[in-house]
């Protein structure tokens, strides 16, 4: 039988875990993490604070690229 992405994730909880990861289904190459907040916060600390990104961004640019998108 094949989980659910919730399925899986509340069976995580349940057993007391943090967080999980996995690959991105577009790219295996990117990473996904799914942290849960009342476990993880008092692990992280926070390296820079946010950007605002639009299709400008390189980044953005190169995701788009390796899927394939057209940014305008």
């Amino acid at each position: 039988t094949r989980s659910t992405t919730q399925e899986v994730a509340g069976t995580l909880f349940a057993v007391g875990i943090p967080g999980f990861g996995w690959w991105s289904t577009l790219e295996a190459a990117w990473p996904n993490v799914t942290l849960f907040a009342e476990r993880a916060l008092d692990a992280l600390s926070i390296a820079d604070g946010p950007r605002e990104i639009g299709i400008d961004d390189p980044a953005v640019r190169a995701a788009a690229a390796a899927i394939g998108v057209t940014l305008r």
